[in-house]
């Protein structure tokens, strides 16, 4: 994919605004063409030295050397740094860049050696019209604490931002109605942020944190080194799918009615996914965890469901203490693990002791003695017991799921504030959706809530785990109308290596 930058549009030497000019072809032949001209007149000017970035409307370009800080004292301003020139920290400082204004765009290197931040915006009042600010194409490394941390900001778009070697990770503080995609950090935290769109994230080294009452975000495809995913502290109504976390995946402490699609954790030792602390109403689907101490455990906690779950080669593939009303559906594949279930305590658990069988509500189709080799998600085609086991869906595979809160007022369109999607059930608010697939996000039909309903497209996932499959995107074949209806089904022209 070709990457295009502000600083793409910028001379830096003039400075100024280059010309451009469009041209139009027709099965490859130029068919017209304007005239090169400079399309924009906002200002444009230099400055390496730092301080007030106080002009509004105005493009500020760095080009060469800059041991500075900045701020932001305006609306509609840019700070630009050219390819090739990094800014880096001052001798003493707080932050390099530090903003509270709107309609912001931040582009370029970062060194933040000696500062607490590289990027801080901190905003002090909780106003959902403002900020629509932009990050794109920023690299900030060597800050001592968050390299870009956010308080309050809403309506921001980050995108294509790399964090590296810095004391801790992108950090969101009460923050909302962000767009944050292509981001690669040491860690990523959100602390009461809710109503966040989180994509393509690659974590190195620490963990994907959702914590203290963030609810409501939507996050996929997210890929973590060495660090951990935990929802916790009272977080609910968030949707993930495609996560890879091999030291393992958490949900706790009062983390209720959260819905997890495509989890695949391996080679952590301890547990792989865990479910504790009073973590209720949660959904879990296509979940593969191979080569830990506990495959799947559920400590204290009730009315959590799965849907086709992969444990092998575990010491106890999956662990139930005191759990209740858990419901176990679709595929349950164990296998060399050297206990395959171990259920203590607990009023209906989903499974019995020793043997795995359906306990309760659980009406799952048990297969034993299967094996898994390597990472989950490289698609090995060794994996049989994952790759290619769930039927393509019809409009009758779907599940229900309850969502936590009480809506402004008690019907469908009370219920779709609080969720997108959701419709009143008479008590409160629940999705319907499909089975063995994902929504495909950002495509103008659906309401990129990740789940798959009717009227919207979505990617078919034929696997256990987060590998679903690379390639180019084609049709799954003709969608089968039941209790969801209209849906367009796409699959990967390629499942496993």
């Amino acid at each position: 994919m070709t990457l295009f930058r502000f600083s793409d549009l910028l001379d830096f030497t003039t400075p100024g605004f280059k010309s451009n000019a469009v041209t139009v072809f027709d099965n490859g032949v130029a068919w017209g063409a304007t005239s090169s001209s400079i399309w924009w007149t906002n200002p444009v000017v230099v400055n390496n030295t730092g301080d007030r970035l106080e002009i509004t409307s105005t493009i500020y370009l760095v080009n060469g050397i800059a041991n500075a800080s900045y701020s932001t004292w305006a609306d509609k301003v840019a700070l630009v740094i050219q390819p090739g020139v990094s800014v880096r920290a001052p001798s003493i400082c707080r932050s390099v860049i530090t903003g509270n204004h709107d309609f912001l765009w931040i582009e370029g290197s970062i060194n933040a050696a000696n500062c607490h931040n590289g990027i801080l915006f901190n905003y002090f009042d909780s106003d959902s019209t403002r900020r629509f600010s932009v990050l794109r194409n920023v690299s900030v490394e060597n800050a001592r604490n968050p390299p870009i941390s956010l308080t309050n900001t809403m309506n921001f778009v980050l995108t294509d931002v790399t964090m590296i070697n810095n004391g801790s990770g992108l950090f969101l503080r009460s923050s909302s109605n962000n767009i944050l995609s292509r981001v690669s950090a040491d860690a990523v935290q959100l602390d009461e942020s809710i109503n966040n769109t989180i994509s393509d994230v690659r974590i190195n080294g620490g963990s994907f944190i959702i914590g203290v009452n963030s609810n409501n975000n939507t996050i996929s495809d997210v890929r973590i080194n060495g660090g951990s995913f935990i929802i916790q502290f009272n977080s609910s109504n968030n949707r993930i799918s495609g996560l890879t976390a091999p030291s393992g995946i958490g949900v706790g402490r009062n983390s209720s009615n959260n819905v997890l699609l495509g989890l695949s954790v391996f080679n952590n030792k301890t547990t792989a996914v865990s479910l504790t602390g009073g973590a209720s109403n949660n959904t879990l689907a296509s979940v593969a965890a191979t080569n830990s101490y506990l495959g799947l455990s559920l400590n204290t906690v009730s009315k959590n469901k799965f849907d086709n779950v992969a444990v092998a080669h575990n010491t106890i593939g999956i662990y139930l203490t005191d759990t209740l009303n858990s419901t176990f559906t679709g595929l349950l594949e164990v296998g060399n693990n050297s206990n395959d279930c171990i259920v203590i305590g607990g009023t209906n658990p989903g499974l019995d002791n020793n043997t795995c069988a359906n306990n309760g509500s659980s009406d799952a189709s048990l297969i034993t003695g299967i094996q898994l080799t390597g990472d989950l998600d490289d698609g090995n085609t060794e994996n049989s017991a994952l790759l290619g086991v769930l039927d393509l869906p019809t409009g009758n595979d779907t599940l229900t799921h309850t969502w936590s809160g009480t809506p402004v007022t008690l019907d469908d369109a009370g219920c779709n504030a609080l969720v997108d999607g959701s419709v009143y059930n008479g008590l409160s608010c629940e999705t319907t959706f499909l089975r063995h697939a994902v929504e495909v996000q950002n495509d103008g039909l659906g309401n990129n809530n990740i789940l798959c309903e009717s009227g919207e497209t979505c990617t078919y996932m034929p696997n256990i785990g987060s590998y679903q499959g690379h390639g180019n995107l084609e049709s799954a074949g003709a969608f089968i109308n039941g209790t969801l209806s209209g849906i367009t089904l796409m699959q990967f022209d390629t499942n496993g290596f």
